[in-house]
């Protein structure tokens, strides 16, 4: 049984992925197939605003995307992002920083930390999906990051490990080390 629901998950991941013209990866094993079949049932609003954002992406060709690519003549995602008050591209098209240089971001949901994260390798648009507790994003730009250089991408366990809060928690304790998790990954 957990084996045909698992293959019905995988097939609607890929289904959505050919769809809209974007390859789904798994950064966060929180954030997987059987995740995104749930959200489809839980909250209708945040899968349809899902779909709208992977086309926008797919229409800019992986680039940069603005609200109004996101709504692009949709009268239901217009009334939908009205009603929340949600800011679809949360930094105001501000691009990511450090190793995150050339990967765009953008919320489905106002009370969600899950945001959507693309970029263009090759030919190919790749977007995954993270949260940002308690380093932003670091899951996706790491599998984002492993992806150009041509790297296999296992996806990462669903919780930030205990040495890395210590050190964001801590830094003066590493400071010999010249690893900083705050300067590392998105600002």
């Amino acid at each position: 049984m957990l084996s045909l629901t698992a293959d019905a998950h995988a097939l609607e991941w890929s289904e959505l992925a050919r769809t809209t013209g974007v390859n789904l990866l798994v950064s966060n094993r929180s954030y997987n197939e059987a995740w995104l079949a749930e959200l489809r049932v839980a909250q209708p609003n945040g899968y349809m605003m899902i779909v709208a954002i992977l086309r926008a992406v797919s229409a800019r060709a992986g680039g940069a995307i603005t609200r109004a690519d996101v709504v692009a003549g949709d009268q239901e995602i217009e009334r939908y992002l009205q009603e929340t008050g949600l800011k679809v591209v949360p930094s105001n098209g501000v691009a990511l920083e450090h190793n995150g240089e050339g990967i765009g971001h953008a919320k489905y949901s106002e009370s969600k930390s899950v945001a959507l994260l693309w970029e263009k390798i090759g030919n190919t648009i790749y977007a995954t999906f993270d949260d940002h507790a308690p380093v932003a994003y670091h899951r996706a730009i790491r599998c984002l990051r492993e992806l150009r250089l041509g790297r296999a991408i296992p996806p990462t366990k669903a919780r930030t490990q205990r040495r890395l809060i210590e050190k964001i928690n801590e830094p003066w304790k590493n400071n010999h080390r010249g690893f900083n998790p705050k300067d590392k990954y998105y600002k």
